[in-house]
């Protein structure tokens, strides 16, 4: 099961909760359903999605994600929503996309046996997630709020963080940016407000193994909620790459950006 874990933070605010944006999608299983997995419902009425692979795992099959009816049904419900709200979407990171469609003890068989096949899904997962990212930005999406729950450092350990984890959101975040890069003028200037907002769970990571760097910038006192500076927030043609705090939090004094 894929669990968005900023939308369970302490004190947090829900997307649903502010009048200025709209959030997309619905539920946690976009990526996971985009790649064939089906979700069930538990007797406790929890939404859970199947696992796809339970025997083998070359993931030779996967489909081009941004090209599936799922991805492809939350772009057109962002085409077709409000242009006068902030336009949000959560999105799974790389490592618990995977995990969430291979069974656990397989899961880590591979990671200790044969870490190639895991590596054939994850940077096509990757490439996947750069290409919808990309269409949602191009039909207006201002926000990104991009968490990678099961890349738990803490288990994994550096070594297996750093390879299975944390890379690819590296490559994500760089492929992401190559791709604004490769943008006319004229596609730039239409988006100018555009924020990856990284979980901290996985921002604070990434910094303690070196694999980014972060700049606080101090805010004057505020009563808006993060979500609301966020959405104000206004910058040079270019994204940014935000973290360190959840984008849920009602009221904060600084933004943290990052870099590689």
């Amino acid at each position: 099961m894929i669990f968005d874990t900023n939308a369970y933070c302490s004190g947090r605010e829900t997307c649903d909760d502010n009048p200025n944006i709209t959030a997309f999608p619905e539920n946690f299983f976009t990526e996971a359903l985009a790649l064939g997995a089906e979700i069930s419902h538990t007797a406790s009425g929890f939404t859970t999605a199947r696992y796809l692979f339970t025997d083998h795992d070359t993931f030779t099959d996967l489909p081009a994600m941004e090209e599936q009816a799922p991805i492809l049904s939350v772009l057109a419900q962002i085409k077709n929503s409000p242009a006068e709200k902030t336009r949000l979407l959560k999105v799974n990171g790389p490592y618990s996309i995977l995990a969430a469609l291979v069974e656990p003890a397989l899961f880590c068989r591979r990671i200790a046996k044969n870490p190639e096949v895991l590596h054939y899904g994850l940077e096509k997962i990757t490439s996947g997630l750069a290409a919808y990212i990309h269409k949602a930005f191009a039909l207006g999406v201002e926000i990104i709020s991009l968490a990678d729950p099961y890349a738990n450092a803490e288990i994994l350990g550096e070594r297996r963080y750093k390879e299975f984890a944390g890379s690819y959101l590296i490559k994500l975040l760089k492929g992401i940016i190559a791709d604004e890069n490769s943008e006319s003028d004229s596609d730039k200037k239409k988006h100018i407000h555009r924020i990856i907002h990284l979980c901290p769970y996985n921002s604070l990571s990434l910094e303690k193994f070196g694999m980014i760097k972060s700049e606080t910038q101090e805010l004057e006192n505020t009563n808006e909620s993060y979500l609301d500076l966020l959405r104000k927030t206004k910058g040079p043609a270019h994204i940014r790459i935000l973290g360190h705090q959840c984008i849920y939090i009602k009221q904060t004094t600084k933004i943290i950006k990052l870099s590689f």
